[in-house]
Formats: C-alpha cells, sequence, structure tokens
C-alpha cells in the first residue's frame, strides 16, 4: 500500500487522544476491534509499533508518542475543512455577493428576521468592493450599484440611492471655518463657484465613489484647500467620520441610525441623487434555485422600492 491509510490515522489519533480502543470506538460508533484493527493496518504501514498493549491499558510508544504530535493537528484541520466544505455544498445554500456598507449596516441588521422566517435556509454572504463573479457556482446572487442595468444580467433595481456629505457633530463644532463656510453656501452659489479660502477641514474619500465632485460647490469648498484622507469601502469612511477625522459622502441608507441619533450630521439641507444605484442582479444564463428565489423575493421585499430621499440634512 503506498498511500497513506487516512482512515487508520485517524482512528489511531482518537485512541491516542483518549488512551482508550474503547472510548475511541464509543466516539466514532463502532467496535472497539475495529479500531484495533484499523491501528494496526497503521502500524504495518509505518513499520513500527504505535502503542504498548496492556491487558486493559495501553500506551504510546516513543515512535508512536512523536507521530501522534506530528499528525494530529494536521488531521483535526483535515477534517474541519472538510467538514465545512461538505456543508458549504449542502443543497439548501444559498451564495450572496454583497457590498461591504450595504452588508454591514443594511443586511446584518435583518439578519435574525430572515432566519426566523426561513429556518430552513443556509446563506453564504462574499463581502467585497469588486463585483464578484455570477455563476452559481460562486454566487447566484449579488447586489450592485449601476448607473444602469448591465448586459447579460437580470437586474432589477432595490434602491434610488441618495448621498449626504456628513460629519459628526463633535467635528462641525471644532471647526468654526467649516460653520461659517456652510452658512454662507447660498452666497457662493450666487456668486459662482470657486471657493477661495479653506474651510480647515479633511476630505475622506471612498474610492468607490464617484461623486465628491458634485458635492464641492454645495459646501463652498475647494478640494485643492482641504486636506484628504482616501479610503476603500463605505465602511472605512463612516468608521472614519465617526471618530471625527472629517467629512465623508455616505448613503443615506447606511447613516440613518446615526443621523437620527444625531452622532452625525449631514451638511446639506435635501440629499444628493447618485449617479449609480443599488440592484439585484443575478447571470441571465444560470437558472436560479428555488431557494436562491426565496433569497430574491425577501431582498426585494425587505430593500426594495425604498429611497434615500427622505434622509434629511441639519
Amino acid at each position: 500500500m503506498d498511500t497513506a491509510p487516512i482512515k487508520a490515522i485517524h482512528y489511531f489519533c482518537v485512541a491516542a487522544r483518549h488512551m482508550s480502543f474503547k472510548t475511541a470506538a464509543e466516539e466514532l460508533s463502532i467496535t472497539p476491534g475495529a479500531v484495533s484493527q484499523q491501528v494496526r493496518i497503521l502500524e504495518s504501514w509505518l513499520g513500527a509499533a504505535l502503542f504498548e498493549r496492556g491487558t486493559r491499558v495501553i500506551r504510546l510508544t516513543r515512535m508512536g508518542e512523536d507521530y501522534f504530535k506530528r499528525v494530529d493537528h494536521q488531521l483535526n484541520e483535515l477534517l474541519g475543512v472538510s467538514h465545512s466544505i461538505s456543508r458549504q455544498s449542502r443543497r439548501r445554500q444559498v451564495k450572496l455577493a454583497l457590498p461591504p456598507g450595504f452588508a454591514q449596516q443594511c443586511f446584518a441588521p435583518r439578519l435574525a428576521a430572515f432566519f426566523q422566517r426561513y429556518p430552513q435556509l443556509e446563506l453564504q454572504t462574499n463581502v467585497s468592493v469588486l463585483p464578484e463573479a455570477l455563476n452559481g457556482e460562486h454566487n447566484e446572487l449579488a447586489v450592485r450599484h449601476l448607473s444602469t442595468p448591465t448586459s447579460g444580467l437580470v437586474c432589477e433595481k432595490l434602491q434610488d440611492v441618495c448621498l449626504m456629505p456628513v460629519c459628526s457633530t463633535a467635528y462641525l463644532h471644532s471647526h468654526p471655518l467649516l460653520k461659517v463656510k456652510l452658512q454662507n453656501v447660498s452666497d457662493a452659489e450666487h456668486n459662482g463657484f470657486k471657493a477661495m479660502t479653506s474651510a480647515d477641514c479633511c476630505l475622506i474619500y471612498n474610492q468607490q465613489q464617484p461623486d465628491w465632485h458634485k458635492v464641492y460647490p454645495l459646501l463652498n469648498i475647494n478640494p485643492d484647500l482641504e486636506r484628504v484622507y482616501h479610503c476603500n469601502t463605505s465602511v472605512n469612511v463612516l468608521d472614519a467620520v465617526r471618530h471625527h477625522v472629517g467629512i465623508g459622502l455616505l448613503e443615506g441608507s447606511l447613516i440613518e441610525r446615526e443621523l437620527a441619533s444625531g452622532e452625525l450630521v449631514g451638511l446639506l439641507n435635501e440629499p444628493l441623487p447618485a449617479s449609480r444605484h443599488m440592484y439585484l442582479v443575478h447571470s441571465d444564463n444560470v437558472l436560479l434555485s428555488d431557494d436562491a428565489l426565496l433569497v430574491k423575493e425577501w431582498l426585494l421585499e425587505s430593500f426594495g422600492g425604498r429611497s434615500d430621499s427622505k434622509n434629511k440634512g441639519k
């Protein structure tokens, strides 16, 4: 036998862990004789004794002790990975790709309600700022920000996205030049943009957010005169805003609780329509499973038809 006897290694490790063929047999739901037989198969393959067998007890030999220390951890990892893959391959698991901000601020708070409604389903969410593959094997469904529906995908709009520049209440109070700028916005609009003085603030950019250029004249801010902090997700932007770093441009649906509590303050009287909106998408070449159809129905029901326009500013 050239290939290592994995079953025999497994039985040996269980027996070595308990120092008992009987207890190992109970854990494995087999007979003690079957455990002993597999251990002998392994000993024959290795060409060395692993146990010293007494009348009622067994002890590891020096070779057995060394072998156990080397293989037990690796075997546990192998079994754990195999178990995980087995669970992931179950028919009733639906794989769903989500953008980070939506996953944390919108999706996660409703998960308990989802599982209460569908206790028979399993979800696997893949969170990424980049579009995840939609081929049924990796993901069946995805939530994406799109300017228009994309060919090759079935696209159903979840939300019209509106944006709000926000900062923490403490940040606004500690930056008097910014407050003056905001108070003079109407004058700037009448006189034409470009602001000639600094607001002494920090602009927090999300590399995935293309709409900042629309905001500068509305805040009477010249971006060339302000500090900049770059992030790669809306979650990072929100964390930075919460920690008084500066001004972030965020989707209204991601900051509802923070605006309502007064933790954050919106810097415009009305939200700004975004150039990209939120869609639920799946491949038009892959037939959705029955379980994926249930998840799709729940997503459209829970998040569809909403608008960020209700999120007011100051």
